[in-house]
């Protein structure tokens, strides 16, 4: 049951829920939908790089410097070094497509996503709050922004969500990384920030 719990929760590392984001907006079923392939393909590679690539290949470097003991960055304090490294690739991947004429509900999504990395950042310093609860509640908020925004019916996707939201929430649960408030306040708050920056951008 470990090793499932363990899994899942690389299935859906918060590194990756840019990503699938992404893959939400692009068949939203919305304008956004009829880009052509290309820029569908080229706005995939910048945020998988930007947001899951970068972060991930700082991890050897910083297993070789000693400023993380594993790759699961269990504790508050080894957290600080990795999520500024990974906020200044999110900022990279902001400005890339900041400056070019991308949907802004991409931009919104993306700004969100740094918002919601700050927040964690911050809150981080005193507590550990579950930052894999945070992306998926983050990917919540989105189809009901996206819902809200561009009146489309996104149920299948919300209700998909909220169920893998509750399987990662008992995965981290029986590794023990997060006691039930620290996954509770970390869904919660996912919502909020992405919801709000999507109906107010």
């Amino acid at each position: 049951m470990r090793t499932l719990s363990q899994l899942i929760s690389y299935i859906f590392h918060p590194l990756l829920i840019p990503t699938i984001g992404i893959f939400i907006i692009f068949n939203s079923g919305t304008y956004i939908s009829n880009l052509v392939p290309e820029a569908k393909q080229l706005i995939y590679i910048l945020v998988f790089i930007s947001t899951f690539l970068f972060p991930l290949l700082m991890i050897p470097f910083l297993l070789w410097q000693k400023i993380i003991k594993s790759i699961y960055i269990e504790t508050s304090k080894e957290r600080v070094i990795p999520m500024l490294l990974t906020l200044i690739f999110y900022y990279f991947g902001y400005y890339i497509i900041g400056s070019n004429s991308i949907s802004g509900l991409i931009r919104a999504f993306f700004l969100a996503s740094i918002i919601s990395l700050t927040v964690t950042f911050f809150i981080n310093i005193k507590w550990k709050i579950s930052t894999h609860m945070m992306g998926l509640g983050g990917l919540v908020g989105l189809v009901i922004g996206i819902s809200l925004r561009l009146d489309v019916n996104l149920i299948v996707y919300l209700i998909l969500l909220i169920f893998i939201s509750g399987i990662v929430g008992a995965a981290r649960l029986k590794l023990n990384s997060h006691n039930i408030l620290q996954i509770a306040s970390g869904f919660y708050i996912g919502v909020l920030i992405v919801l709000s920056t999507i109906l107010y951008y």
